[in-house]
């Protein structure tokens, strides 16, 4: 083999062993991928007809405003910090809101439209910052989540009423909502700081069997622009209700969601003053249930009264480890239908 040969030889086996050793000590740092999502899993109604984020089967009817506030405290509702992906203590949010009838359709049914702001007045714990360089190098560094006060994605909505829940055999209702990407992904506000929409049907039906008693259900598909990969880390998956233990599922995304609500009320001691049972849930829609913490659930009850006035005090706990089920969350609403 000639001098030259043998040369070029050895520094094609020198730079294939210089890029696997670089692709060695990259790999860690292109496991941590860091963009931010939202973590708020409470959704306010626009009118004074839901259950507590579960929506109704009416709507107001066609000029009549309704204006309210939402204000809810939730313990512990996110802990990443086996993947160094952040962590909230505790936070509480102020979600006002504001709707109006639009048409009327039939005797009972109609259109409606509004808007809630969600706001963000304090928050513990950390994230991480994406924004400060390129994550698929480096670690974006841990910040501090806010006390001071921060807005969150402001939702607009529109609502559809068919059937009327009491007026006729099953009242039956439909969503269509946008969000704009108003808060800060770092602070946990923000699902990657890009558009959101999503749509929806209720079924729902309401009788005076048993003294004043409603029950309904909503299903709902939420597309998020593009997938948000929180992290490539493995983590142990410690299962729950929809999925099982294990170490095998190690990418944590937030993408779409299918949303499943279900609720119940029972009229007690004196009209319109209601019993509230709820449940909400969702997991990702391209790959379900593919780990519990893409797959959040939550139930809780409340004490409710819905005559033009709406005042509701009460309280829910997460039943999985799912981002954004906290350990405890209290809220309260006030609102008035004109």
């Amino acid at each position: 083999m000639r001098i030259g040969e043998f040369a070029r030889r050895i520094r094609s086996i020198g730079m294939i062993a210089a890029w696997m050793l670089v692709l060695a000590v990259a790999r860690p740092a292109l496991a941590q991928v860091d963009e931010g999502f939202s973590a708020q899993n409470f959704q306010a109604p626009i009118d004074p007809y839901g259950y507590i984020t579960l929506n109704g089967a009416r709507t107001l009817r066609a000029g009549h405003p309704f204006f309210g506030a939402y204000i809810d405290w939730a313990d512990e509702p996110l802990d990443l910090r086996d993947i160094r992906e952040g962590y909230i203590d505790h936070m509480t949010f102020v979600h006002a809101v504001a709707s109006i009838g639009l048409v009327n359709i039939g005797d009972h049914g109609g259109l409606s439209l509004g808007v809630v702001v969600p706001y963000a007045l304090h928050m513990k714990g950390f994230g991480r910052d994406p924004g400060t360089g390129d994550p698929a190098i480096v670690t974006p560094p841990a910040v501090d989540l806010p006390e001071d006060g921060r807005l969150a994605d402001i939702r607009a909505e529109t609502k559809l009423t068919v059937l009327d829940r009491a007026e006729d055999a099953v009242g039956i209702a439909f969503r269509l909502w946008g969000t704009a990407p108003t808060g800060e992904d770092k602070f946990f506000l923000s699902n990657d700081e890009k558009f959101g929409a999503g749509g929806g049907m209720i079924l729902e039906k309401e009788t005076d069997l048993l003294g004043g008693f409603r029950i309904g259900g909503e299903v709902d598909y939420e597309w998020v622009e593009g997938d948000v990969v929180i992290s490539e880390i493995q983590f142990v998956d410690q299962g729950g209700l929809f999925t099982s233990p294990g170490i095998e599922r190690k990418r944590l995304t937030i993408d779409d969601k299918l949303h499943f609500r279900l609720g119940m009320a029972k009229e007690i001691f004196i009209d319109d003053l209601w019993l509230v049972v709820e449940a909400h849930h969702w997991t990702r829609a391209t790959h379900v249930y593919n780990t519990t913490r893409e797959a959040p659930a939550e139930i809780g009850g409340a004490i409710r009264f819905d005559r033009n006035v709406l005042a509701m005090l009460g309280a829910s706990a997460g039943v999985t480890d799912g981002v954004g089920a906290p350990t405890v969350r209290v809220f309260a609403a006030l609102g008035y239908a004109f």
